[in-house]
């Protein structure tokens, strides 16, 4: 179906597009990092066609599939640093003192990735990441979805609770994906 014409890219830098990439890094989990951007890249620009909104979903796609790899977090953090030129060098409890609510994708990314790497098990990197303030919803879910990835699970009383507060359309969507792409 094509869109109609009249809808275009919004010229959006938004952690929007960081925040909703996740899908793709599984879905490419056993493809090359060319094929994970380029697919990352159609699914970005139809909304997030600026520069740093693209970087930040890309470069949250990159962490995401690297963990799927069973990379270790310094060597995601390098692999980061070095391709996507966002810097890691501040802590989470530096931050919390001064963070202000961004949703541009230079603001967010680093912070939420930040979260992760500080993190020691799923929950603890969703608590960071809430803890941080400004958009914590889209913080928690950039850090998440990398943290799920890394840990390799969500713990099962997580699953239950929110599983509780889904509508049955979207647990069956929940449900496809993961035997599609998590098994």
């Amino acid at each position: 179906m094509k869109p109609p014409e009249h809808r275009k890219p919004y010229n959006s830098l938004g952690n929007g597009s960081a925040m909703r990439i996740s899908p793709i890094s599984w879905k490419c989990k056993n493809e090359t990092t060319e094929n994970l951007f380029a697919l990352v890249e159609n699914a970005t620009v139809c909304t997030h066609n600026r520069p740093e909104g693209l970087k930040g979903a890309i470069t949250t796609a990159a962490a995401i599939y690297f963990a799927l790899k069973g990379k270790s977090k310094m060597e995601i953090k390098k692999y980061l640093e070095e391709f996507f030129d966002y810097k890691f060098d501040f802590s989470i409890d530096e931050l919390r003192q001064k963070y202000k609510y961004d949703i541009t994708c230079r603001g967010t990314v680093p912070v939420a990735i930040q979260c992760f790497f500080e993190s020691n098990d799923f929950e603890h990197a969703v608590r960071l990441a809430v803890s941080v303030g400004g958009d914590t919803d889209t913080v928690a879910a950039i850090c998440g979805s990398i943290a799920e990835a890394f840990y390799k699970a969500i713990p099962d009383y997580i699953i239950v609770e929110t599983v509780k507060r889904l509508p049955n359309h979207l647990f069956e969507v929940v449900e496809e994906f993961s035997e599609k792409y998590k098994n």
